[in-house]
């Protein structure tokens, strides 16, 4: 193996940090001391580079951790703390994308101002998606987490540096969105659609609440593409607990229906939106004309299906446009 107990002590007396390499799976045991690969080329990644401002995260994701670990027994840190948060966030932020639709103010940034959801269908997709979390979402959660230690997902307490999280959240995102792409592009088959995705798409005009509003089979399908980067890295347990609640927020945002001043559609690279975010999923609903992927639009601009959303974007500016100068003048 690359790391022994003998060389434990050594890196424990460097000041070395525990940590899992990021692609190459193999890793020590007792979780004690830095992948050989990782102490022999990634001096970035080493304890000895942190900084005043690197200390506190990595102590405070630790302290967090190590807490979890001692208090609670295992089905509660890797089962049931996981969906207990799922339940959380997806709670609190469809209570505020109801009250979104609903408010003079904000509908402003509404994306299709004329149409608003019905209490009728906020109440049947309600009942639906409780029933979706808790025979659906919960025994694939108990099941997924309870078996993937075995497949070499570290559940020790040493937790690794925070950076190599990042980078790790980072490879789920491109992952995800690739396999979230040609995944959703089956779904809008012939097939696809009329026996699985047609359910989702129920909502025309999206809204936070119908973020998981979907056929149990496209919750499996579109699960592989969740866990897609995960299994090929195999992290540590705690940045896939981190992962699966990231991926639902990122999923919550491009569901609200609002593109807010704060909202990622409006990140310009290079003058080019890089994000999908809420404008590019709500044109997906809206005209069911591409924007399949996820997150990110490259994708869609490699493939070819991003046109009609570009297109009815820049005809929109025109008009934006126009108006701004007819009142100007």
């Amino acid at each position: 193996t690359w790391c022994c107990a003998g060389e434990r002590q050594v890196c424990r007396s460097q000041g070395w940090m525990p940590l899992n390499a990021l692609l190459d799976t193999s890793r020590c045991t007792t979780g004690c001391c830095m992948h050989h690969i990782f102490k022999k080329n990634v001096h970035l990644l080493s304890s000895n580079t942190m900084t005043l401002f690197t200390l506190p995260i990595q102590s405070s994701l630790q302290s967090f951790w190590s807490h979890l670990v001692h208090t609670y027994p295992w089905y509660i840190t890797q089962i049931a703390l996981p969906f207990l948060s799922l339940i959380g966030t997806y709670t609190v932020c469809s209570i505020i994308g109801v009250w979104m639709e609903r408010d003079q103010w904000i509908r402003k940034y509404k994306l299709q101002p004329k149409r608003t959801n019905s209490s009728e269908k906020l109440y049947h997709a309600t009942i639906y998606l409780l029933k979706i979390y808790f025979l659906v979402i919960l025994p694939l959660y108990a099941s997924a987490f309870s078996f993937l230690h075995k497949f070499g997902f570290s559940t020790s307490e040493a937790l690794p540096d925070w950076r190599l999280m990042v980078v790790q959240l980072l490879f789920f995102f491109f992952m995800e969105d690739m396999s979230h792409y040609w995944l959703h592009r089956w779904l809008h088959t012939d097939f696809g659609y009329k026996h699985i995705h047609r359910v989702h798409h129920e909502f025309d005009a999206p809204t936070a609440l119908a973020t998981t509003y979907a056929h149990p089979a496209e919750i499996i399908i579109l699960g592989l593409a969740t866990f897609s980067g995960p299994l090929i890295v195999r992290p540590h347990m705690f940045v896939l607990f981190i992962w699966v609640n990231l991926r639902q927020l990122a999923a919550l945002e491009t569901h609200c229906g609002h593109s807010l001043p704060f909202s990622l559609d409006r990140i310009k690279l290079f003058g080019m939106q890089l994000f999908g975010g809420s404008s590019f999923h709500d044109h997906h609903h809206r005209f069911l004309d591409g924007a399949f992927a996820s997150n990110f639009v490259f994708w869609d601009v490699l493939c070819g299906t991003d046109k009609g959303y570009f297109e009815r974007e820049a005809r929109l500016q025109r008009k934006r446009a126009r108006l701004s100068k007819e009142r100007s003048d």
